[in-house]
Order: C-alpha cells, then structure tokens, then sequence
C-alpha cells in the first residue's frame, strides 16, 4: 500500500480474445486475519474440537445399523486441536490426526451405536451425547460430545464436533451411588 502496509490478495486472470489479461485481485487481509483469530480461539480452548471426514461419504437413505457400521469403517480424524489429543494421551494433535473413529470408540458398545444411532435420527446433529471412549494407553475415557454432520448431495461427508472429558465426574457420581447404597444396606441392618 502507499503507507508501506501489505494486504494479502487473491487474483484471477483471464486471457482476452485480442491478446494481453484481465487480472481481478481482491483485498482479503480481513478475512486472513480472521481466520488466523478462528483458529488461536480452536488452538486454545480447552474443549477438544474436531472434523471428522467421511470417505467414501455415507448414504443417508441407507438403514440406520448400516449408517453406523459405514461411520465406523470410514471416518477418520482429518482435524483437531491439542486439547483433544491430549484428551487421548498424545501431545499434540498431528499425532491424532488420521485415527479412525473406530480405534477410539468401544465400536461394539450399545450406548456408542445408540449414540450414533440419535445422531442420525436427530438429523445428523446432537448436543451433550455420552461416548465410552479408550486413550492411547488402553484406559477407559467417557466424553460429553456436541456434533454436527454436513450432508452433500444426499450423503454425509463430515462431521464436526467438540468434546469434553467427563471420566472422572462420571467415576466420582458412581463412587457416591456405591457409598448410599451401601449406607442403605448398612440402615436395613441396623434395624434389623
């Protein structure tokens, strides 16, 4: 620019028919800019954020048990952030990227097929869904996720989500269901 500033642009050229180029640029340093803001806001939250890409994409109008088993054999990590690696045991998120969904999920668990299952019938888009999960170790994970697939020419192509590790809320409410009941054990005996 005149006062020494740079503006990044995008430019298309075209031939015209008595020879020389019509060249169009246009300004996109504001769009530039906010996408580098989108993704300082991903890069630091502390929820994990996700896109998961569907390849080959899924067929909405196949049967519900079909959808899923589809889901589970082709969707893949494509982006992350750290938060949601970590969420996993790894450091950052390149490590995570390229994971099949199905080498997180307990592919065979009710509540993880039933999630998919309401996902699908809610019309590809669910908020505060429980999945059991397993990190890199092996240790089980439960995760309070929000979901949202994107359907393109009848199929589902992606999905983009973000998640929240629960595991331990989950394993502390459990705790204190033990600890009444064995409360209402120990009352029955007492009056006994």
């Amino acid at each position: 620019t005149p006062n020494g500033g740079v503006l990044d642009t995008i430019w298309a050229n075209a031939p015209l028919t008595g020879g020389g180029w019509l060249a169009i640029g246009m300004d996109v340093s504001e769009r530039r800019r906010a996408e580098e803001r989108y993704r300082a806001f991903i890069a630091h939250s502390s929820e994990g954020v996700s896109r998961l890409e569907i390849d080959p994409p899924v067929p909405v109008e196949l049967p519900e048990e079909e959808q899923i088993d589809w889901v589970y054999r082709h969707a893949r990590i494509a982006e992350c952030n750290d938060a949601m690696a970590r969420m996993y045991g790894y450091k950052e998120a390149r490590d995570l990227v390229g994971t099949s969904l199905a080498e997180l999920h307990e592919v065979q668990d009710p509540a993880n097929r039933n999630q998919i299952a309401a996902f699908i019938r809610a019309g590809y888009r669910l908020a505060d869904s429980e999945t059991r999960e397993h990190a890199k170790d092996g240790k089980p994970r439960v995760f309070l996720n929000n979901v949202v697939g994107f359907i393109e020419d009848g199929h589902l192509v992606r999905v983009w989500g973000t998640q929240r590790d629960v595991t331990d809320q989950r394993h502390l409410e459990e705790q204190f269901r033990q600890a009444q009941k064995m409360e209402a054990v120990g009352q029955l005996a007492g009056g006994i």
